[in-house]
């Protein structure tokens, strides 16, 4: 305890508490930003899911058309 107490008597401890404040913000910033960008990741991999599920389901409709639903059997031959 008293070894932490000489470290910040005078000058020299003035100079080791600034810097031990400026690396504790600093280290709170890059915690800040690192969760922030994992949670940007996490909502694009949603919507990158959701739009692949998307196309799936588009393509899973195109399967689903009966023959008697199509073009040629419209009595009034719209394309």
């Amino acid at each position: 305890m008293s070894t932490i107490l000489a470290l910040f008597s005078g000058s020299n401890g003035i100079i080791a508490g600034i810097a031990t404040l400026i690396a504790a913000i600093g280290a709170a910033y890059l915690k800040g930003r690192s969760a922030e960008r994992t949670k940007q990741k996490a909502k694009e991999k949603d919507a990158y899911e959701r739009h692949l599920k998307d196309i799936a389901d588009a393509a899973d409709a195109r399967n689903h058309v009966q023959p008697s639903d199509s073009v040629q059997n419209d009595k009034y031959r719209r394309d």
